[in-house]
């Protein structure tokens, strides 16, 4: 019953079962909103799915045993086992009939073993590593995609210069931030490209410090950092009867022409910043809007939180504070911030030695278009030498030069009694 179950679990149509079954709920999340999203949500978090998904790593596992087992036993020649095989004939037997057979085929590269009456013979036993070392790929590489799923590890955070993250003995200092904001940057229309090229953060450790960009994320001490986000910074100092209220505004405000409203509740104050352009330019019927970046200039618009009441309405250059004497602010110079992305995927290593494993058994299994298994048995019984033969690929052409060898070899011996071809030959 066991060697039943582990047969049609490790069977190729249960393989194609399972593929198809994924790819039937893929079609079926496609009706939804978020067709990837939905998709892998199924297969990593829902029971049927994750039932689909192990399912099919414990199929393609037992296959390569399967199939390892298979091509690495040895069994027991016999007439049952010989007429099984791709094609059989008998040949006549004479006293040097087993060495006449054995030295034909080590001249033809088999290695050949002779145990008693019986001959076995083989040629590329191990061609079946290819297929294995691409399945066990496979099979390491689907497993890490779940672990990293279930235990992957990724949070943002918004640092200033001198702000410290990660964890407590390893922290990793903000050190400085960078970007290459262009001095005029002339917006037309509302669609202009605004795009930034590099935007560079620099965190320092105890041993060593990192550039990080928004590109490729970079590994230090087992997790990866990225900027994913950069903008400006504008301090705020509030004074009123509550005390003193001092904070860093970090405003969302890139591209040009776009606004971020900034919710001030313990003070009752709701603040709506932009970008003011320097100057307007106008050509015809086009207008456009000049800004300058690196020393930018914010309007600020202040009103009621509760009311909606504008109150206020002001200017700030970047070139130096600001207050005014209508509201209980003061504004400081404005610097950078970035919002650093903090990856840990303890399965990583697996996925690349996963996808490392998968990469080199599609190259080997490039060989087998001619690194193949041949097997050759042979056993007496009375007077007859029973003769099968088995390739993995191109069957008939293999066949063919079976029959070809054994003439050749019974004309060798001077024999006239040849294997009838289709009486004693199944395919």
């Amino acid at each position: 019953m066991r060697s039943v179950t582990v047969k049609y679990l490790s069977s190729w149509w249960t393989t194609a079962g399972l593929v198809l079954a994924c790819a039937a709920a893929y079609i079926v999340c496609l009706f939804g909103a978020s067709p990837y999203a939905d998709w892998t949500g199924f297969l990593f978090h829902r029971p049927a799915g994750l039932f689909l998904y192990c399912a099919l790593i414990l199929n393609l596992l037992l296959a390569s045993l399967r199939i390892a087992s298979a091509k690495l036993s040895r069994p027991a020649i016999t007439l049952a086992v010989i007429q099984a095989m791709d094609v059989h004939t008998t040949l006549p037997v004479n006293p040097d009939v087993m060495n006449t057979l054995t030295a034909s085929l080590t001249q033809k590269g088999f290695i050949v073993a002779q145990k008693g009456l019986s001959v076995r013979a083989t040629m590329n036993h191990y061609s079946f590593l290819p297929g294995t070392v691409l399945r066990l790929g496979i099979v390491v590489l689907l497993a890490a995609v779940l672990l990293s799923v279930h235990t992957r590890k990724s949070a943002e955070t918004i640092l200033h210069e001198g702000d410290a993250i990660g964890p407590p003995g390893k922290e990793l200092t903000l050190k400085s931030i960078t970007a290459d904001l262009p001095t005029k940057f002339l917006q037309v229309g509302e669609e202009s490209t605004f795009r930034l090229n590099s935007v560079q953060a620099v965190l320092q450790s105890a041993d060593s410090t990192e550039t990080v960009t928004a590109g490729f994320p970079v590994r230090i001490s087992r997790t990866y950092y990225r900027v994913t986000h950069f903008g400006f910074t504008l301090p705020v100092l509030l004074t009123n009867r509550s005390g003193v209220l001092q904070k860093n505004l970090d405003l969302d405000i890139l591209p040009p022409g776009t606004t971020d409203s900034v919710d001030l509740q313990s003070q009752d104050l709701i603040m709506t910043i932009s970008l003011q352009p320097e100057r307007t330019v106008t050509k015809g019927l086009i207008k456009g809007r000049e800004y300058d970046l690196k020393n930018p200039s914010f309007h600020i618009v202040v009103q009621k939180r509760a009311a909606k009441e504008k109150i206020g309405e002001l200017n700030i250059s970047g070139a130096a504070p600001a207050s005014t004497s209508d509201l209980p602010l003061s504004f400081g110079r404005h610097a950078f911030y970035a919002k650093i992305q903090s990856t840990s995927d303890p399965a990583l290593p697996f996925m690349y030695a996963g996808a490392f494993v998968s990469l080199f058994g599609m190259l080997l299994m490039c060989s087998r278009f001619f690194w193949y298994g041949k097997e050759l048995l042979a056993v007496r019984e009375n007077d007859t030498l029973h003769v099968g033969y088995r390739e993995e690929f191109f069957k008939k052409w293999g066949i063919q030069k079976f029959y070809d060898w054994t003439t050749a070899l019974s004309e060798a011996r001077g024999s006239d009694d040849t294997a009838d071809h289709p009486s004693n030959s199944s395919l």
